[in-house]
């Protein structure tokens, strides 16, 4: 489209290079488009920018938006018709142990209370594809309190359908009034802004779903025979699709793919609540309160420790390729942020000690879950593999390698304590230390605290014991 005569050439230059679509045929990332709104604003008047950005993403005609108030989750939850089921009620004092470190670490243990944590039905609400936001009654339902929403900085805009926030709790929502809408009785939604990210797919949107399971059956059907529907984001990794289909068994999902923005209006829709607050995207990491998460590490265990069993039936009714390994390094490809500098020298060290190298991301879900479980000893690098490792069974050790600022590492060894699984850490020194996310810097291991960490996680284990 021709250039606004408002907008200079340079920033449109960047505006239409961000708005082009990658050539692997995936939409605009939800970053890029962040840009593209925010670039738009600095130089026109809302409606105008609206009316470009519609353009340059292709979205339909009579796009506009509207403001709506940003309300809990939670409140919509407890009031709707339907019974709620809490699963943790909140306010209880909970203790996060800090591990055993080696290295220059900083994994401190903290307090906090656990957040409330509810499931039940939502009547009239509308979804949208890789958006966090619920719409119910002319506001957007968030899976937040007020006291969340305030602590913790984050960017609104990058939810594909809110296009700025214009108070704490009001945003202006993209509505496409000339888009068909696809609607449906009862269903049950795995869509979010976090579904591309395994990390946050282990943590949010797998509970999720395991929870609508023990709630009403492995196979998700209704009183009237029908199986609930499960709407899933296009796009998403195939290991993601592939957990819910480990989970479901024989009995199979009926799976249905929304696209990003697209707006499914469901009359009857299961919800469950995260066992903590994991906003995206936090305009920065650096002075975060975890305890602002209201991270819930009981609760969370007791998820995946309520589906070990099935886990076990499920690993051994597959068709094993190869023996599991006992001991496994469950790596990062060494060309992304988050990096060990002296990476393979540590790999060169695990492989000599019997170590074998994994890159989940190579390995469907089924494969991981069947290594993780057949294995005893593991070394895993920080990052959003190592959240998959909530599955390992009871009496493995984990080795958790990482760069020396970890302040939300706590709840993880706390989950991984709750399952029987002893975590500890091995933390190096920053070689790269980014500014705006500090979890994305590189760091690199000495070898004296290398040695140290392998002396426990490589030691003699007493049957039945970590």
């Amino acid at each position: 489209m021709e250039r606004p005569a408002e907008i200079p050439a340079t920033l449109w230059a960047q505006i239409c290079k961000r708005a082009t679509p990658p050539p692997n045929g995936r939409p605009v990332s939800l970053m890029n488009a962040m840009h593209v709104k925010r670039d738009l604003r600095q130089a026109l008047p809302m409606e105008s920018a609206v009316a470009v950005y519609a353009k340059l993403m292709s979205l339909a005609p009579g796009c506009r938006t509207v403001e709506m108030e940003i309300a809990p989750l939670e409140s919509a939850l407890e009031a709707g018709a339907g019974p709620v089921t809490r699963l943790n009620c909140g306010g209880a004092p909970l203790s996060n142990r800090a591990p055993v470190t080696y290295g220059p670490a900083q994994v401190p243990g903290f307090d906090n209370r656990g957040r409330r944590v509810l499931s039940g039905w939502l009547h009239g609400a509308t979804v949208f594809g890789r958006s966090a936001l619920i719409a119910q009654e002319g506001r957007l339902l968030l899976d937040a309190t007020a006291e969340e929403r305030v602590a913790l900085p984050v960017e609104l805009a990058f939810d594909p359908i809110v296009f700025e926030r214009s108070a704490p709790d009001r945003a202006q929502v993209l509505v496409e009034t000339g888009a068909p809408r696809r609607r449906f009785p009862r269903a049950l939604s795995m869509l979010g802004i976090n579904s591309v990210s395994f990390g946050h797919w282990m943590m949010e949107h797998l509970p999720q779903f395991l929870a609508a399971q023990a709630a009403l059956g492995v196979d998700l059907s209704m009183p009237d025979g029908a199986r609930l529907p499960v709407l899933i984001d296009t796009h998403m990794p195939r290991q993601h699709v592939q957990s819910l289909r480990f989970f479901a068994g024989a009995q199979g999902l009926d799976l249905v793919e929304v696209g990003k923005g697209e707006a499914v209006e469901v009359a009857q829709l299961f919800v469950t609540q995260n066992w903590m607050h994991a906003p995206h995207l936090l305009l920065t990491d650096q002075g975060l309160d975890i305890a602002a998460l209201h991270p819930t590490a009981i609760g969370l265990a007791g998820t995946y420790r309520a589906v070990s069993d099935r886990v076990e039936t499920l690993v051994a009714s597959g068709d094993a390729a190869e023996a599991p390994a006992e001991r496994l390094f469950w790596a990062r490809k060494p060309n992304r942020h988050r990096a060990i500098d002296n990476w393979d020298e540590i790999r060169g060290k695990l492989e000599a000690l019997g170590y074998k190298t994994c890159f989940p991301e190579d390995l469907s879900f089924d494969e991981q879950i069947r290594a993780i479980r057949g294995a005893r000893r593991i070394a895993v690098q920080n990052g959003s593999g190592s959240l998959g490792l909530f599955l390992a069974a009871a009496g493995t050790r984990l080795l958790y390698l990482s760069h020396p600022d970890m302040s939300r590492l706590a709840m993880q060894v706390e989950a991984h304590a709750q399952t029987g699984v002893e975590m500890r850490v091995l933390a190096g020194s920053f070689s790269r230390r980014t500014d705006r996310w500090v979890d994305q810097s590189n760091y690199r291991i000495a070898e004296p605290d290398f040695d140290a960490a392998m002396a426990w996680l490589d030691a003699p284990m007493q049957e039945g014991a970590p």
